[in-house]
């Protein structure tokens, strides 16, 4: 981890209006320390602490990457599913009129 912080940090630079910029390296080297950390059950804002960027920096750089997808299970009840779902997505799209299989290509094709 202390490799991938000084890589990260190595990408930093200030612009002439003070904002600091990272370079695509820089990025690319976070979102796949956030990636594996959180298959491992990792934070996101733990991980952004270690390598010494603002959490929500982090979380535009991994957006920008991949829709954020949470991993989720299904309990089996005695209700039948409804014959079309409402997929409504973190940044508060919402997908209407799909079915089960429906919902399920789509996230195929989104990751």
């Amino acid at each position: 981890m202390a490799a991938t912080r000084r890589a990260v940090q190595a990408g930093r630079s200030k612009s002439a209006g003070g904002r600091v910029r990272f370079t695509e390296a820089a990025r690319a080297a976070a979102v796949a320390v956030v990636e594996r950390r959180r298959e491992a059950g990792g934070s996101v804002l733990a991980t952004a602490r270690e390598l010494g960027v603002e959490y929500q920096t982090l979380r535009r750089w991994m957006a920008r990457v991949k829709p954020a997808f949470r991993r989720v299970s299904l309990a089996s009840t005695t209700q039948a599913p409804p014959a079309r779902l409402v997929l409504t997505l973190p940044s508060g799209l919402q997908v209407e009129g799909l079915d089960i299989d429906g919902v399920a290509e789509l996230v195929r094709r989104l990751s």
